[in-house]
């Protein structure tokens, strides 16, 4: 290790040769009381390696994995100069290619847990890798894309809440967007602008299954989205309460919850729904309307997809024993009707 042309210290257990030749004022500091000693103590070398760390090699992945690679045997124990280097090196990631050609996959970084609940799991996942063969490195390791329990987590989590969000969010069915178009109108009366706010005719729906889900797809919507999210159970709610979640939705056009733009938008709004409030009932009995084809439909479907499993049970030899029972005349309009298609 050499500082301003002259060697002051030996890198333990890392073969590289680390340089600085100008003058650092943090350096400086710790040895003005001691310019005739060559050699750097522990806390001058600690001052050393973190200079290093932060403008040798702080934005400089090629250079970071030259030292990393260096440094194979300090991996388990851990090494002073590693620890710098990857502290300094945060907003610099690594690529995923070179964290796998310099570490494989047979190492994990340590996570320390925040609560007792977070400990449970983390430690599981960690128990896992080690029964697989996998070796704990410290902490540090993961700024070099080692992988670490914690961020398998949240890995986990958000692949899980992404398929559930494909198989419990879905385009509205065909009495739904009656129940919607009804609802627009509405909101199109109450306020004039908002159509216009809207787009002109760029909204779209997502209907979710589940509130929680809901939720989910309320935080990815960016600001200002001609998106609107609805819950399935909007659609079983009376005028009233449906036409509320409807406007507070749309109201989002100009911001998030607690903004001044959608908190004047949603007053605006309800100050509109008070004031023609009598003309409010015509509206409720064709919700009511609406609202029952929403209800049969379901039931319909219901009703086919319990079909459709039941079938689904049956062998080749099963279905055909079931299609003989069938009467003549609508097994020849159900095949017609495949024809067609």
């Amino acid at each position: 290790m050499f500082y301003r042309n002259l060697r002051r210290g030996h890198v333990a257990g890392i073969p590289v040769v680390l340089v600085i030749n100008k003058e650092q004022a943090a350096l400086e500091k710790k040895i003005q009381h001691d310019r005739d000693r060559n050699a750097f103590g522990d806390a001058v070398m600690q001052t050393f390696y973190h200079i290093f760390g932060r403008s040798g090699v702080g934005g400089v992945v090629d250079g970071q994995r030259v030292i990393v690679e260096a440094a194979r045997e300090c991996w388990v124990r851990g090494h002073p100069l590693l620890s710098e280097i990857a502290n300094h090196g945060r907003g610099c990631h690594w690529p995923a290619q070179m964290t796998c050609e310099v570490f494989g996959d047979g190492y994990y970084a340590r996570s320390n847990p925040r609560n007792p609940a977070e400990e449970l799991q983390l430690r599981q996942v960690e128990r896992h890798w080690q029964q697989a063969g996998r070796i704990e490195l410290p902490q540090y390791f993961e700024h070099f894309g080692v992988i670490n329990a914690r961020q398998h987590v949240q890995d986990q989590h958000k692949k899980a809440l992404a398929e559930a969000k494909d198989r419990q969010s879905r385009q509205p069915t065909a009495a739904e967007v009656r129940a919607i178009e009804l609802l627009a109108k509405v909101t199109a009366w109450l306020a004039p602008e908002m159509k216009a706010a809207m787009g002109c005719g760029k909204t779209s729906y997502c209907v979710a299954e589940t509130e929680t889900i809901l939720g989910e797809l309320k935080k990815g919507r960016a600001y200002r989205s001609y998106e609107v999210f609805l819950a399935a159970d909007v659609f079983d709610s009376d005028f009233a309460q449906a036409l509320g979640i409807f406007l507070h939705e749309h109201a989002h056009v100009f911001g998030y919850d607690g903004s001044r733009g959608f908190s004047d938008a949603l007053t605006d709004l309800i100050v509109a729904a008070v004031r023609y409030r009598q003309q409010m009932d015509q509206y409720d009995a064709r919700w009511e309307q609406v609202r029952g084809q929403v209800a049969a439909e379901r039931r319909s479907d219901a009703a086919t997809n319990e079909v459709g499993k039941l079938l689904g049970h049956k062998s080749e030899m099963e279905l055909r024993q079931i299609l003989t029972q069938v009467p003549k005349p609508i097994l020849l309009q159900i095949l017609g009707q495949f024809d067609k298609d």
